[in-house]
């Protein structure tokens, strides 16, 4: 049999900050070679990483106590590797099936990557290959698992089986620590699918913080939630006290969670209380919006810098990090910015202050059309006009966009070519939505989608 190289994983040093590469160290432990020493390209430290087995919950044990953004770093290069992982952990909890071998057999695991392992017989002198599937299913390549035909462990299945249970026993002198802790309110269906990905990440609870600060109110929830920051572009009419008196009588009615002064506008920033994204929320918002406005009108009428910016709740997804959100996200970004008007959807095209994807970087990076920089808690979209934007489209464009992106973080969005049909452009959006809000949403994106890309600019 031909021997089987483990999975080493590499990186570039221009990927991450203090990049990370695997390293192969083939010392023994036990009767096992470990494949997990990484090496900072940098300054040569080396960490350990193992597999262990905590009750039903697999986790990767490190030898010293690691910073989040290395923890995530190495997470994302194995991320490839998770399933793998999940097989691990399901051969190891699972027990011996009956039909299998009622023989013994003394082996050595010689190489090994999660799922696929070198055994050598110590009895036959001769080398075989046992694959995990999933399930807890194993295959090995003697004659015995053949004869088998799936009804059974052959004596070199079972026996690692054995081995692994020993082997994957925590060792919390040599590595107390494991990657990472992922908190959160309460183990949800996400929780659950995030910590069953090979069991890379432990679900544990945590307390409801107590403090009332608005980003951490909107932005921890579980559940799909929209916030809104309306901006106020001139604070000097006479209408601008009348607007303010109801803006107090409307926050003591818990309707505004908060009025702010900001920089950018001498009218300041009027917060809603977070909502939960559904289509009744954002047309009955949009509305509200549309009377405030209404109310304050002459406030807004000399400038059209003043905006409307939706956040999306991205808190269930907090355990990725941003480069591999922001990766997920971009087909959408793209499709939007190529094939969409969205000075229709949102009252204005791009500018300082919501600029197009590629001219959002560096310390312009919040100022993207798609504000990644408040993340793990929310996406910001930030194109909305205060003044020229319809309130209800805006958020109902902010309804479809946080459709998309939740759908596409979870791998159920499949987004369409720039170069794709309309047809075939509308028909994809239109799968995310419920019957009630196509009625509502989709005629919104046959008035805005063009028929051919954008010319690059």
């Amino acid at each position: 049999m031909s021997k089987v190289k483990p999975n080493f994983l590499e990186v570039s040093p221009s990927v991450c900050e203090g990049a990370l590469r695997m390293v192969p160290d083939w010392a023994y432990l036990g009767r096992i070679r470990t494949p997990a020493v990484w090496e900072n390209s940098k300054s040569g430290e080396r960490i350990t990483l193992f597999p262990q087995l905590f009750e039903d919950l697999l986790v990767l044990g490190v030898d010293r106590k690691i910073d989040p953004q290395t923890a995530r770093s190495i997470l994302e290069l194995l991320r490839a590797d998770a399933p793998r992982f999940h097989r691990l952990r399901d051969f190891v909890l699972r027990e011996v099936p009956e039909g299998s071998s009622e023989r013994t057999v003394q082996i050595q695991i010689t190489e090994f990557w999660a799922d696929l392992f070198e055994v050598f017989d110590l009895e036959l002198v001769y080398h075989y290959e046992v694959r995990l599937y999933d399930g807890g299913d194993a295959v090995c390549t003697c004659w015995e698992s053949e004869k088998l035909a799936g009804k059974g462990w052959c004596r070199h299945i079972k026996a690692l089986h054995q081995a692994l249970r020993e082997i994957l026993s925590p060792d919390v002198e040599r590595l107390p620590y494991h990657l990472p802790l992922w908190e959160v309110e309460e183990v949800s269906q996400v929780a659950k699918l995030v910590e069953s990905i090979g069991g890379l990440y432990r679900v544990m609870l945590r307390k409801e913080p107590s403090a009332e600060i608005y980003s951490r109110r909107r932005e921890e929830s579980k559940d799909p939630m929209l916030g809104v920051e309306f901006e106020i572009p001139v604070g000097a009419h006479r209408e601008f006290s009348l607007l303010k008196r109801a803006i107090s009588l409307l926050k003591e009615k818990g309707v505004i969670l908060s009025y702010e002064r900001d920089a950018s506008v001498s009218g300041g920033e009027i917060k809603l209380k977070p909502f939960p994204a559904t289509l009744e929320e954002c047309l009955e918002k949009g509305r509200f919006l549309k009377a405030l406005r209404g109310l304050g009108n002459r406030c807004f009428e000399d400038e059209t810098f003043a905006g409307l910016h939706v956040h999306i709740n991205m808190w269930p997804y907090s355990g990725f990090s941003r480069g591999w959100i922001m990766e997920k996200l971009y087909p959408i970004v793209h499709l939007f910015e190529k094939r969409f008007n969205l000075a229709l959807l949102f009252g204005r095209g791009f500018n300082h202050y919501a600029r197009k994807r590629k001219r959002a970087r560096g310390n312009a990076a919040r100022y993207g059309w798609i504000n990644y920089e408040s993340l793990p808690y929310t996406v910001e979209v930030r194109l909305g006009c205060a003044k020229k934007g319809d309130p209800v489209k805006i958020l109902l464009t902010a309804l479809l966009l946080q459709r998309a992106f939740w759908a596409r973080l979870e791998g159920t969005f499949r987004v369409p070519s720039v170069n794709a049909s309309r047809e075939k452009i509308l028909s994809a959006f239109s799968s995310l939505l419920s019957e009630e809000e196509r009625k509502y949403i989709v005629p919104l994106l046959e008035e805005a989608l063009i028929d051919s890309p954008q010319k690059r600019d």
